[in-house]
């Protein structure tokens, strides 16, 4: 039995990714699962090593793929003051998988 050819992304500098590679939104839930009550910068850290806060790149495509998810209800978030796992952290938004 043949096996799958493996598709690619080609870029016009030769390079070639997989598309298994590439970010998605089950990245995300795959986070929010391990750490529920998450904010934002740290699904973004780890999800994809992204840091918006010590980075020149745009975020705009990791925010989308986060409001992708909430708008197919993968994933909720809530408004709190303070979340206890991060005490330090300004997000007030923080996102969860209910039980």
């Amino acid at each position: 039995m043949d096996t799958p050819e493996k598709r690619y992304h080609y870029f016009f500098d030769g390079r070639r990714v997989p598309y298994s590679e590439w970010n998605s939104v089950q990245d995300i839930v795959k986070v929010i699962k391990e750490n529920n009550f998450i904010p934002e910068t740290e699904i973004f850290k780890l999800a994809f090593g992204y840091d918006r806060n010590n980075s020149g790149e745009s975020n705009k495509k990791y925010t989308d793929m986060l409001r992708r998810g909430l708008s197919k209800k993968l994933y909720y978030r809530v408004q709190l003051d303070k979340a206890p796992k991060f005490p330090n952290n300004k997000s007030k938004w923080y996102y969860f998988i209910p039980d």
